[in-house]
């Protein structure tokens, strides 16, 4: 797992974002961080061995902000008392559950095999195009804010994704946001979980990638806790 700042200018308000998988910080770059420090985390290919975070000061407010996989990957780190150390913690999800190889919650186990075993150069460029609904979103996110990693190193997190435990304890989700057209990770499954874990979520226009209907991570929170 790796992660970066993607704003550090001691703001009172921190945001700690999990990203999805095969994606980094780049797509993510338009978004205003006006009063908000950023420290975003990805690659999740090693979560094990982490004890608690440590910010080495304090926050008013804390939102953690996850997204599809990252969804997982947080919960599995709030378990294992990742974030033990913070306060006025707010959590969000985002287009992902904690159970993200699922056929009741998430994706469908033979659908994710799948895509493991057929991933190549030309299929992760469909994948990128399946989380849009517009072309021109697509577009945009190909020719402008495209992911800058090595294929092989997004294929690899995959694999060690496909091998991990999941786990949730209840308490840490909030709030969910699930995109309505949804083609990675089904609006119904997502749904269902949230439903069954009694979990207030809000049903939004988009596809899987949703962060083009903001301009700033404000406007992204202030869809759930305006």
């Amino acid at each position: 797992m790796k992660e970066i700042w993607l704003n550090k200018e001691g703001n009172d308000n921190l945001i700690i974002f999990f990203n999805g998988w095969g994606l980094d910080e780049k797509p993510f770059l338009f978004l205003d961080k006006k009063n908000f420090d950023i420290l975003m985390f990805y690659n999740y290919q090693n979560i094990d061995n982490y004890g608690s975070i440590n910010l080495k000061r304090d926050y008013k407010e804390i939102f953690i902000i996850s997204f599809s996989f990252g969804v997982a990957v947080s919960s599995i780190l709030f378990k294992k008392g990742f974030f033990d150390s913070l306060k006025n913690i707010k959590s969000i999800a985002i287009n992902g559950t904690p159970f993200m190889i699922s056929e009741k919650y998430g994706i469908h186990p033979v659908i994710f095999t799948k895509t493991l075993e057929n991933l190549d150069k030309k299929n992760i460029i469909e994948f990128y195009k399946n989380m849009f609904i517009k072309e021109e979103e697509f577009k945009n996110f190909y020719e402008y804010f495209s992911v800058s990693r090595d294929f092989n190193d997004i294929k690899e997190e995959l694999k060690k994704l496909s091998l991990i435990s999941f786990e949730f304890k209840e308490g840490f989700i909030n709030k969910a946001i699930i995109s309505s057209k949804d083609k990675i990770v089904f609006s119904l499954n997502q749904k269902r979980f949230y439903k069954d874990f009694n979990i207030e979520f809000k049903l939004i226009e988009s596809g899987h990638f949703p962060f083009y209907k903001w301009m700033s991570w404000n406007e992204i929170i202030g869809e759930v806790y305006g």
